[in-house]
């Protein structure tokens, strides 16, 4: 089994949050996609853009304000990102 991760900003419409579900659409049964957003929660998320619902056993949601922080860079490298990938990759 393959395992693809997409990382975007905030799960809302528009051209690389659609790109990432079209991926999730198109993913092969040997492949298991996980898409992690920075920004927002999984409820806010379903609840403004219905066509995430197929999908929200595979989102992830790290609910990070909006804008750009240094700080966050290293929060996540020390503790969520960083653990996410870890158990994924190492339960694979």
């Amino acid at each position: 089994m393959s395992i693809w991760i997409q990382v975007v900003q905030h799960l809302q419409p528009g051209g690389i949050e659609t790109m990432a579900l079209d991926l999730q659409r198109m993913e092969e049964t040997h492949e298991q996609g996980l898409i992690i957003s920075l920004e927002g929660n999984k409820e806010q998320a379903l609840a403004a853009w219905p066509r995430l619902r197929p999908y929200a056993s595979r989102l992830m949601f790290l609910d990070k304000k909006p804008g750009f922080h240094f700080a966050t860079l290293w929060i996540f490298n020390t503790t969520e990102l960083t653990v996410i990938f870890r158990a994924i990759f190492r339960t694979s």
